[in-house]
């Protein structure tokens, strides 16, 4: 016999789904919460200092070098590159139908006539 002091209580259509909403907020909220925190974390260890800038001057290698961020051989390695490339930016563009050339070469120069009497 049920206990006359304490209804015995049925669960209805209305609390299963006040529970069932009440979990999804709960998980939506922790779910939030780590995708925050992975946020920040992936933000400490992705700093602008660890992407190299776009391009680096001879005079932004030397002064890492000189601050200690860059090895001897880091450094050597760089400014070998920066040189390259300013190299590259200099050379004359070349268009897919004609080779590239070499400079003339001042010894390969005809010898002027000979006008001696």
């Amino acid at each position: 016999p049920p206990n006359s002091t304490h209804p015995q209580t049925y669960p209805t259509v209305a609390n299963e789904s006040l529970k069932i909403l009440l979990s999804l907020a709960a998980l939506s909220l922790v779910a939030g919460v780590l995708i925050y925190i992975a946020l920040k974390i992936k933000k400490n260890y992705t700093t602008e200092d660890d992407s190299p800038p776009q391009s680096f001057s001879l005079a932004d290698l030397r002064r890492l070098h000189r601050d200690g961020k860059l090895t001897d051989h880091e450094f050597e390695t760089a400014k070998a590159a920066v040189i390259a490339s300013t190299n590259a930016s200099l050379a004359p563009p070349t268009t897919p139908d004609t080779p590239p050339t070499d400079p003339p070469n001042p010894l390969d120069a005809p010898d002027p006539p000979d006008t001696t009497p």
